[in-house]
Parts: C-alpha cells; structure tokens; sequence
C-alpha cells in the first residue's frame, strides 16, 4: 500500500511552499555511468535504498547502509507481524569497477539481526591512528506500542570492526534524538548526529514541515567505555532548516560541514566552538543549487555533495503519489574553503537513477545511492 495522503501532504506542501517546481541542471558531458545491482551474498535477496556510503579506502572498502522504505511502509501500513530489515554492506572498491551488471555483497550486520532489528539510515567510519576500525548508525528501530501499533523508536548503534566482522558496543538513545538523519564520527566513542526536524511528530512537524521552519538540530552523542553505560547527549546547534548530511575536516581547526536541505546551503560550524558551548552561528554558509543530503569527502580534498534539484519532485516521488515516478538528481564537487562548486553528475529527469542520496569519489569513479532504487549508480568521471 502507499503512502496516505495525510502523511504525504506535509513533505509535498513544504517542498511547494519553499521550492516550487524545481530547477534544470545540465549533465556534465564527459560522464559515463551504468547501474550495478546489489545482492545479498547470504540470501540473494535484491538490495534496495541504499541510503549512505562511507568509503575505507586505506582496507579498499565502501560501506553501504540500506533498506527498502516502501516495503517498510507498505508492511507498517498493512498491520504486518514483521517489519523488513535492512543490512550494512561491504563493497569491494575493486569490484567497483570490474564487477558486471550485478555485485554480491556481505552483509556485516547479518549476525547482529538474529537478536536485535537495524535499518540503517546515516552511517560513519571512524579510524584510529593505529588502525583500529568504529562504525556508526542511525538505526530506525520499530516497537510495539501498548495499542498495538508500530512506532518507530531510532537509536544510534556503535561498533568496533575487526576482520571483516562487526562487534557492537553499545547503543545510544535519548528523547531528544527523535529524528535522526545522518552522523559523523569525531572518535572512537563520540558522534555528531543531525536531527532533520526540530519537532518530534504531531502538529509541530507539521508545522515545520509547511512553513520551512527552521528547527533542525545537531546533537552531540559520547558513548560511554563501561558495559551498558549509558550515552551522554547534549545539544551542539540549532535553528537548521532540515539538517541532513554532516562531514569533518579542516585538520588542527577542524570543520563540521552540515547539508541544510531545506536552505539549500551547506553551513559550516567550528568545531571547537561547540566543544566549548559557544553560540552556534555558523562560521560560513554556502548556497547550493539544490537541496543537499549526504555529504562525503573525495581524495583531493573536496566535499561531495548529492544535491535534490527539487525538493517538490523529491517529496512526490518518495511518498509514490499522482504516479511521478523519477526525481531529479545533482552530484557536485565544493572547495571546503570558499564555497565553490563543481558539478560531477546532473540527471534533470530522475529517469537513470531518481533521487540519489550519497555520492562517494574513488579512482576515478562516482558511486552514487538512493533514497528508493536498487544499487548503486556507477559513473566514470576521470
């Protein structure tokens, strides 16, 4: 079943109201891209919505977080006993580029399902000097209510990755973390995780919602070392429209770069300005033709960021309704330091690979996922 219009019609009125119809953006003419299929190595299973990617080019591995959003809704919206999963997947980088039309994948967190429920939305990579390997997710969990209903209950899960195999160490969780998008890691025990609403449901969000009210947050999550030690939360910055996908950098003075989908800006804070409490304007705040989700680095230096030219298009397509099936996708290339862009990838239709999320450079190669398509978008931008 789809999405009901009552649920549908705060994301389509709040894309009208701020965007209109959206914008044309020309494909870059030296790009070459083809679609690769994912399947899960253990059960063949077609991978679906392949929300985010973090790349550990030093082991030669993308981490692939997904899980199919219709199918959890169609399933949440039928009163089903279970509700799908997801996996976090481990991409070969060669395979990349060799692989053919399809690519079987590892799901890391195949083990860590047998016990808990992980569908995972942003992820992150932490890795030490000595090598030792963190990951991170927003996890969308799903429980009962007393009256029977789903409610989705999101955490923040932290593991350690060792020999191609994950160990969790723990889970955070607080009331405040209500709508978790994307995080970043700053540690092995620390992440910085947007909340892409200020309002956690009812009239509030709505109210968001329509009148692009700008209450998004950034929230600073430290897990503790003892065993089920609870995470310290607290607030780093406030007063985001839609605060989306999140990125580190700068070195000795580090950078938090936060994607404000709905500004269609990336806003960029001082990291040590939200250590310290310090007010949270942001230090720099630049615009993009778009409205920016994740946010990933390349190897040069330079913010990837996958854009929506149109958050109205977007907001019709993900909630499946008056039959638009495509949204327009944007991939550029910004200099950290002066805001300046770059396009990589532009598909004014949506029709080759329709509202992609994440876009992560390797050799060459952009490798993009989506919000709602199956794989990955493999593009040749040497």
């Amino acid at each position: 079943m789809r999405t009901s219009l009552a649920q549908a019609l705060p994301a389509i009125l709040a894309a009208a109201i701020l965007l209109g119809a959206g914008l044309s953006i020309s494909v870059a003419s030296a790009q070459t891209c083809r679609p690769l299929a994912l399947t899960d190595a253990s059960t063949g299973a077609e991978i679906v919505g392949a929300e985010d990617i973090a790349l550990d080019r030093e082991a030669g591995v993308a981490y692939v977080s997904a899980y199919d959003r219709w199918a959890v809704e169609d399933a949440l919206s039928d009163g089903a006993e279970a509700i799908p999963q997801g996996g976090l997947y481990a991409v070969p980088l060669g395979d990349l580029r060799s692989a053919g039309a399809s690519l079987a994948v590892r799901d890391l967190a195949r083990d860590f399902k047998l016990s808990r429920d992980f569908r995972p939305h942003g992820i992150a990579l932490f890795v030490e000097a000595a090598g030792a390997r963190y990951l991170f997710a927003v996890n969308r969990v799903y429980r009962r209510a007393a009256d029977g209903d789903w409610v989705m209950r999101p955490r923040i899960e932290r593991f350690r990755l060792a020999d191609g195999a994950l160990s969790h160490l723990g889970s955070g969780e607080d009331a405040s973390l209500c709508t978790p998008n994307d995080l970043v890691a700053a540690s092995p025990s620390r992440v910085l995780v947007s909340n892409d609403h200020g309002a956690c449901g009812g009239w509030g969000r709505f109210w968001e919602n329509v009148t692009g009210r700008r209450g998004a947050q950034v929230w600073q999550v430290v897990f503790g070392d003892g065993e089920g030690e609870a995470a310290r939360v607290s607030l780093a910055a406030g007063g985001i429209g839609f605060a989306n996908g999140l990125a580190l950098g700068g070195g000795d003075d580090p950078r938090l770069y936060v994607a404000a989908t709905r500004e269609q800006a990336i806003r960029v804070y001082r990291l040590g300005d939200l250590d310290a409490g310090l007010p949270t304007e942001p230090v720099a705040v630049y615009p993009v033709e778009g409205g920016p989700d994740n946010l990933t680095w390349a190897a040069d230096g330079r913010l990837i960021a996958a854009l929506h030219p149109s958050l109205f298009r977007l907001g019709l397509y993900r909630h499946r309704w008056f039959g638009v099936g495509h949204a327009p996708s944007t991939v550029v290339a910004l200099d950290p330091a002066s805001g300046a862009t770059r396009s990589l990838y532009a598909d004014e239709s949506g029709e080759a690979f329709p509202a992609a999320t994440v876009a992560a450079h390797w050799d060459g190669l952009l490798v993009l996922g989506a919000v709602a398509a199956p794989g990955l978008l493999v593009c040749d931008v040497r």
